[in-house]
């Protein structure tokens, strides 16, 4: 069975790690406008190539979210630590 790759997931993720990279190098608001930018481009750039209608098998489509949602902790980590508040 296969399904199509997550790229809006993967989208989010690289766009919330290089805008927090931009953050660090320029300051608070190009981190805001450098999301927007970044997470636009990357998916106007993955519609105009096709790629979103390539398949994958599912195993590969969860280990790719999966890497998604750790760049995303990694970058954020009080987000990870709220989410074990809200578990435990």
């Amino acid at each position: 069975m296969k399904l199509r790759i997550p790229l809006f997931i993967i989208t989010l993720a690289i766009a919330l790690y290089m805008s927090h990279m931009i953050g660090l190098l320029a300051g608070g608001k190009a981190q805001g406008v450098s999301y927007l930018v970044i997470l636009l481009g990357l998916l106007y750039g993955f519609e105009k190539t096709k790629i979103s209608e390539k398949r994958i098998r599912i195993i590969t489509g969860i280990s790719l979210v999966a890497m998604a949602i750790a760049l995303e902790f990694w970058v954020e980590p009080q987000d990870l630590a709220s989410l074990f508040a809200m578990m435990f």
